[in-house]
């Protein structure tokens, strides 16, 4: 019985390493590396202007603020999120960065919404429901290929 016992664990060992060795062969690992290099400036430009405009207490600098630097730094993001996108050669990580692309689009109709006087809750909403799905399929996706993401507070 302890030799089946041996062989199954060395059997479930050689599978799990072989499936990760795999994942490297085939350039997931690396492409997956890649895609968060490529992405980390755009995560930190998108955190920086958010922690800048919950730092405004009046809704006039709100709204110039809007206007004039967040508006413009979505565009700017989004932009370079989709020259990002046309890169990725990978169709499982094309699709989750695809999210990434609605989702900040979603943010800028947003704020248009709020600019011009309209109801801008539900695109919020759901831009928020897309960065987060973004984030969990990213992070499911990253761990398929052998890939570890430490996501900041």
């Amino acid at each position: 019985m302890k030799k089946w016992v041996s062989a199954i664990i060395l059997v479930a060992i050689i599978g799990y390493v072989g499936y990760y060795f795999a994942q490297n062969v085939l350039g997931n690992t690396d492409g997956m590396m890649t895609y968060l290099e490529d992405t980390e400036e755009l995560t930190n430009d998108y955190l920086g202007l958010i922690e800048q405009e919950a730092l405004i207490d009046s809704e006039d600098v709100l709204y110039e603020f809007t206007e004039n630097i967040l508006l413009p730094g979505l565009r700017d993001i989004l932009e370079r999120s989709k020259e990002i996108g046309a890169q990725i050669d990978k169709d499982q990580l094309k699709e989750v960065h695809e999210l990434h692309n609605r989702a900040i689009d979603l943010h800028i109709k947003a704020e248009e919404a709020w600019l011009a006087g309209e109801e801008p809750d539900s695109y919020y909403e759901e831009s928020d429901a897309l960065y987060l799905q973004y984030e969990e399929e990213l992070d499911a996706l990253a761990k398929k290929w052998g890939v570890e993401i430490e996501w900041l507070e």
